[in-house]
């Protein structure tokens, strides 16, 4: 088997977009060691929860940078240390969890996934949520509003959603050639242009292109029914 060419290499080169264009000193949120502030700041950005330390761990050494775009954000977060987090029901949005390095222990939904550069989770608003990053674990995590979604998900399908959206949790980023060309460049747009989320138009094109990259790489409960769609959309003669 040849060896994927340098420019396809996802945690690669995910990894160097993330720490350089999410490091922006504006862009850091916090650096913190104190475990009540950073449960407090980061529950601010994504949901509350509770945060514990592993036993056996190293000392706490929090730093979290964000970049919100109108109905998705990007965040950058490192705790520097092994630690449990147990958020409560993210109800009003979807997120995507990338490691860049290290590894993480994901339960939702009543699945289990090893979450690290190879593999990301999806996770829904309505399934009650565990994790436990090991200490050097690092990862970008992609906030989704759950209104964005529904809505795409439903003009894609010409009607609406009988029940809600639920993706499958492991999500084999490294084998979606659509999302390995898209996350650098949100991840781009986002950094090198400050003033983004001004431009209406912009972002939520913006927006619509990242709800779509997921809906239609991940699997979820209407995967087939989009593709059953789509099939009875096109003229006869391209069927």
């Amino acid at each position: 088997m040849t060896e994927p060419s340098a420019s396809l290499d996802l945690p690669a080169d995910l990894a160097l977009q993330g720490a350089s264009c999410l490091s922006d000193p504006g862009r850091l949120l916090f650096a913190s060691s104190d475990v009540d502030q950073v449960q407090g700041l980061v529950g601010n950005v994504m949901k509350t929860h509770r945060l514990h330390l592993a036993a056996d761990t190293l000392a706490l050494q929090a730093r979290m940078h964000h970049v919100p775009l109108g109905e998705l954000s990007l965040s950058r977060l490192d705790y520097g240390a092994s630690v449990y987090i147990h958020p409560e029901p993210l109800e009003s949005f979807y997120l995507v969890t990338m490691p860049v390095r290290g590894l993480a222990h994901i339960q939702s939904g009543g699945r289990r996934i090893d979450s690290s550069p190879e593999q990301a989770a999806v996770l829904n608003p309505h399934d009650e949520i565990r994790m436990c990053w090991h200490a050097d674990n690092e990862q970008i995590i992609l906030k989704l509003s759950r209104s964005l979604l529904e809505q795409t998900l439903a003009g894609h399908l010409g009607r609406p959603l009988e029940q809600p959206l639920a993706f499958n949790l492991g999500f084999r980023w490294v084998e979606s050639a659509p999302w390995r060309l898209l996350l650098p460049y949100v991840l781009a747009c986002a950094t090198a242009y400050p003033d983004l989320a001004r431009h209406q138009l912009v972002h939520s094109q913006l927006e619509q292109m990242v709800a779509l990259a997921l809906l239609l790489q991940q699997r979820h409960n209407y995967s087939d029914a989009a593709v059953k769609h789509r099939a009875t959309v096109l003229p006869r003669h391209v069927r």
